[in-house]
């Protein structure tokens, strides 16, 4: 098990609908959650009835707890080996 993967990160933030109390022992690879490492990024362009373009909101990075960067840090407590 590779421990630097996103779910060990400080800048990972678990979707709260698919997992309320991040146990290390009970995480999935698959599970939902957002990168805070940076700011949020400008939304998709859209489009309204009328025809007219908007920006939607600026959106945190969606990632998988299993995912990795090049900007790994391990959350307090927790090494890069695991917990």
């Amino acid at each position: 098990m590779n421990a630097t993967v996103c779910f060990y990160c400080v800048y990972f933030v678990p979707d709260p609908l698919q997992y309320s109390d991040p146990d290390p022992g009970q995480w999935d690879e698959c599970l939902e959650g957002e990168c805070h490492r940076h700011v949020p990024r400008l939304g998709v362009m859209l489009k309204d009835h009328n025809g007219d373009s908007f920006r939607h909101f600026g959106e945190w990075p969606k990632v998988a707890a299993g995912d990795w960067c090049g900007e790994f840090k391990p959350r307090e407590g927790e090494s890069a080996s695991g917990p």
